[in-house]
């Protein structure tokens, strides 16, 4: 395989996890309404965002470590709390993810296999 034609390929991978995981997302709201919680929390209080906590003051906690939170309070604190600003750094890190196994995959198998990798976990 060409080196342009594997960059096309990995340029299409990557372009068609975006759309399908970017398409019409805020269909599902706010997602899981828990975490939701911990978000709309973290974009209104730097300490509750911290701890991931539920509640702006702090009083009850997320069961999963905070960072997964960070993520969805930083965008909401940002862009304002709203299903899109929860969503859409979840779906731009799933497409991340697939670049990362796709250059893990490649190293190993090629690109052939690195492509295919990526198509698996899209």
């Amino acid at each position: 395989m060409t080196y342009l034609r594997a960059k096309a390929g990995l340029a299409v991978l990557l372009i068609g996890t975006a759309v399908l995981y970017l398409w019409n997302i805020t269909v599902n709201g706010m997602g899981n309404q828990f975490y939701a919680a911990a978000a709309q929390a973290g974009s209104v209080n730097w300490e509750a965002l911290l701890f991931g906590s539920l509640d702006p003051r702090n009083f009850i906690t997320v069961d999963k470590p905070p960072v997964s939170q960070w993520v969805m309070g930083l965008s909401g604190q940002l862009f304002g709390f709203s299903s899109a600003s929860m969503l859409v750094p979840e779906a731009l890190m799933a497409v991340g993810s697939v670049w990362l196994l796709y250059g893990a995959v490649r190293r190993i198998g090629g690109r052939w296999a690195g492509l295919l990798a990526g198509a698996g976990l899209a």
